[in-house]
């Protein structure tokens, strides 16, 4: 058993998109970095000596992986170890914990290790392959990094633990999908979870449908494609790379596919908002209430992109999504779970919370509906917060009071890595930590089945 302040745990949050990690008592993640793996191609094998010996690799000692700034490692194929809140590459996943403990320069054979795990899935076979990962898991902790003790907590319950709610109906909207679930006294409640396969990444993949369905004429090539240069006036200019350079294998289709996803999902960002103009029309043409407000965004090329109810509808997917199918069902079909995902593409993030608080004893909606918390990189959209306030007061009877906790954007963010960092303090937590001395003897199996489903 450990002792609170004593313990200095690894903290880690393994998104979709982004990956957090750092050291318990932490008020925000050290360590930052995208949950993507560069694998570089093969090393080439130097052929035999013509003075004998056996053919060897050009530099053994090289790893293949590239981790951190993908930026200017363009001849990597670029792996995604998350998927739809499951893991999907466990090769990849090893490879960003240990680029987390070598960043924070500690040894995870003297450290206990709490992380995170997704609350709620699209179905039942989402669900259980979720419980055998929590087996692998633990084996790739116990087995792989030799940690002392290791946790895996509910991330929804981290949030509330963030917050400083016993009690709260936590709203995600991550980059792989939306979920909404109720915490009461400390544990999630399954049953009335809702999940929506509608998250940032497919958010983005809609605004480029929108981009290129308003802008045929316009290549949209990611920054990678170009350099920049000294012209004779002594000025910088773009240029762009000449083919060969930005085609396999020098530069792979899943790196430029990754880049060219980075400007849609900085575009999102800086240009998209909720409207509130749509709340009162008929939701079946929300579309063409939205407020028009220009907006301009130069590309990698230096061409200019003008949004106008694009900004808006991008956000706007999330409350409708089957107002948009044109765009939103190819995108959605693309995805790895595409039977979830077109089975989980109609409920909006309003009706999600409605259906949530609805699902949830009598005696406890009332707590839920004032102790609704916003949170993940979506969250951040303007005016979300504004307008799911204004459709759930719009649902739910006058006697009941809707309220957003009101946080600061970084906590939103952060706020499963703070949850974390603040559980694995508390000196009540720490008889709740799987020893290694526990692993061995129980076992995976039993441990998951006990502790983690």
């Amino acid at each position: 058993m450990y002792c609170g302040d004593d313990v200095e745990a690894v903290v880690g949050d393994v998104g979709t998109s982004c990956s957090k990690f750092g050291l318990a008592g932490e008020d925000t993640p050290t360590l930052v970095v995208p949950t993507l793996v560069g694998k570089k191609p093969p090393v080439p094998v130097h052929p035999p000596s013509q003075f004998g010996g056996a053919a060897a690799p050009a530099d053994a000692a090289t790893s293949p992986y590239v981790l951190g700034d993908l930026y200017h490692a363009r001849d990597v194929d670029v792996l995604h170890p998350i998927e739809a809140c499951a893991v999907a590459n466990w090769e990849a996943l090893e490879q960003i914990w240990k680029y987390a403990f070598e960043s924070l320069h500690v040894d995870p054979k003297q450290h206990p290790v709490i992380t995170s795990a997704a609350s709620c899935f699209a179905n039942d076979a989402l669900q259980n392959a979720a419980n055998r990962d929590a087996e692998k898991y633990l084996e790739m902790m116990f087995e792989k990094f030799e940690v002392p003790a290791f946790y895996m907590a509910k991330d929804a319950v981290l949030d509330a633990f963030a917050f400083g709610r016993s009690c709260a109906l936590i709203a995600e909207v991550g980059a792989g999908a939306t979920r909404v679930v109720p915490v009461f006294d400390g544990y999630h409640l399954q049953r009335p979870a809702q999940y929506s396969s509608v998250g940032c990444n497919q958010l983005s993949a809609y605004l480029e449908y929108l981009v290129a369905k308003k802008n045929p004429t316009i290549e949209v090539r990611p920054r990678c494609c170009f350099t920049r240069k000294l012209n004779a006036h002594g000025k910088l200019e773009t240029i762009a790379l000449p083919t060969e350079l930005i085609t396999p294998p020098l530069m792979p289709g899943s790196y430029l596919k990754f880049m060219k996803s980075e400007i849609f999902r900085y575009m999102r960002e800086a240009t998209c908002t909720t409207s509130l103009a749509a709340l009162t029309n008929d939701s079946t043409d929300d579309s063409s209430a939205m407020t028009a407000i220009q907006q301009r965004y130069e590309l990698p090329d230096g061409k200019t992109v003008v949004l106008e109810r694009e900004c808006n509808e991008v956000a706007e997917f999330l409350l409708h999504p089957k107002n948009f199918a044109d765009g939103g069902g190819a995108i959605v079909k693309t995805e790895q779970h595409a039977a979830a995902a077109t089975k989980t593409l109609a409920k909006g993030l309003h009706k999600m919370l409605y259906d949530a608080v609805q699902l949830c004893d009598a005696d406890l909606r009332r707590d839920m509906l004032s102790n609704i918390i916003l949170c993940g990189g979506g969250s951040l959209t303007n005016g979300l917060t504004e307008r799911l306030h204004a459709e759930l007061t719009a649902m739910v009877p006058s006697t009941f009071k809707v309220r957003f906790t009101n946080v600061m954007k970084i906590e939103r963010q952060f706020s499963v890595f703070i949850g974390g960092s603040i559980l694995a303090s508390l000196g009540s937590f720490q008889q709740l930590w799987v020893s290694k001395r526990e692993y061995e003897e129980v076992g995976a199996h039993a441990i998951c089945a006990q502790r983690f489903s």
